[in-house]
């Protein structure tokens, strides 16, 4: 008994230890994926590209409602993680991503 105590208090701390919940490491980038797209579908048939006036929280919030597919949404300043670029996209399938490169 007192070995699976041990074995699950090593396991709690190591999983404490994890990365952020949504933030998916893969080579040479952060996938965010916290938020997702409610009316995405699967399949690309027309790329439109096009500017929102509004700021880009506001633009996240409508672009990720379930009247809308999938979008790319790229800020004016880009964030930056770990020094690199952070590059926003909404959708793809059915996830938010947050790509980060040079």
């Amino acid at each position: 008994m007192r070995r699976v105590f041990w074995l699950v208090a090593a396991a709690l701390l190591l999983a404490g230890c994890a990365g952020e919940k949504g933030i998916v490491e893969k080579e040479g980038y952060q996938l965010d994926t916290r938020r997702q797209a409610q009316a995405a579908y699967p399949r690309i048939k027309v790329l439109v590209i096009h500017y929102t006036a509004d700021d880009f929280d506001s633009s996240l919030a409508t672009l990720t409602d379930k009247q809308v597919s999938s979008h790319y949404l790229v800020p004016a300043v880009p964030p930056r993680y770990n020094g690199k670029t952070a590059h926003l996209a909404t959708g793809a399938g059915t996830r938010t991503g947050l790509a980060c490169g040079d």
